[in-house]
Formats: structure tokens, sequence, C-alpha cells
């Protein structure tokens, strides 16, 4: 399941993978998360009860629920300003063609790659190319601001 932020800086539709190297990159390059923000409907649904029917307390370290969490104005400045110290060490080249075994075709999706058997790939390779776009439309986004993450198929 892919995520979906959104903020004042626009929406972006991240892979679950992408979504989450990305922020793996920025938490290991200095970014220390504050926490997100519980999402406008908790304590609504019976699932965010517990079983004496109180309101769970929301696990404000999880990025990934994608229940429509927020992430603070701080909390993104501080995610745009150490991604953006690394954008000059991402290739702009596909770092990763030669690593490709085969790739897949499918219509009405991205192209799945099927990478070569004992492959391993970095964050630097795996944001190169197209997806240092995508990283980059990210660093403007949360410089514009805090962003809510949801759920996308």
């Amino acid at each position: 399941m892919s995520r979906t932020v959104s903020g004042a800086g626009g929406t972006i539709r991240f892979s679950k993978p992408q979504y989450g190297l990305a922020l793996k990159m920025a938490f290991d390059r200095g970014w220390k998360p504050r926490g997100t923000i519980a999402p406008a409907d908790w304590g609504e649904r019976p699932e965010h009860l517990d079983k004496y029917g109180n309101v769970r307390e929301w696990p404000v370290m999880n990025y990934f629920a994608g229940m429509g969490e927020r992430v603070s104005d701080e909390d993104a400045a501080e995610i745009a300003r150490v991604l953006d110290a690394v954008m000059d060490d991402i290739p702009d080249h596909d770092a990763l063609a030669h690593k490709v075994l085969t790739t897949v075709d499918l219509p009405y999706h991205e192209d799945i790659r099927l990478l070569k058997p004992g492959a391993k790939v970095n964050m630097f390779e795996f944001f190169s190319g197209k997806n240092k776009g995508l990283l980059r439309q990210f660093v403007e986004l949360c410089r514009k601001g805090g962003f809510e993450i949801r759920r996308s198929a």
C-alpha cells in the first residue's frame, strides 16, 4: 500500500518503499522526529478504543500509519533541511540500471524492475534517476509546511 502526503506544498504519492526510505534517509542524516499529531477523527471509531471504551493514546512516533496523522511545520522543515543537504550526493542518472535483471510492464501500473539475484541497493542508488525528482518534490512540499499522511491504493 502506498502513502500520500498532502500539505500546503501540494500532494505526493509514494510507494511504501519510497516513503519509508525518504524518512530513513532524513533520519540517518540527522532528522530528529518530533512525533506526529493524531488524525482529526482519532477516537471516533471502535478500533481507536481500548477494551474499556477509552480512547487509545495516539502513537506519536508513528509516521507510517497513513490514517491522516499530521507532521508539524517544524518537523517538515527539518526533513526538508536534511534531505536538501544530500541532494548533490544522489546521482542524476539511474544508478540501479546495471543491477536490473528485467522489467515487468503492467497495464495501469508503474513498471516493476526485478533486480539481479544478490543485488544490494543503497538509498543513494534507490533515489537516483527519476526517484531523485520525487525526493526533490518531497523537500519542496516539506519546505512549505507540515503535511498529512494517508494510505492510498
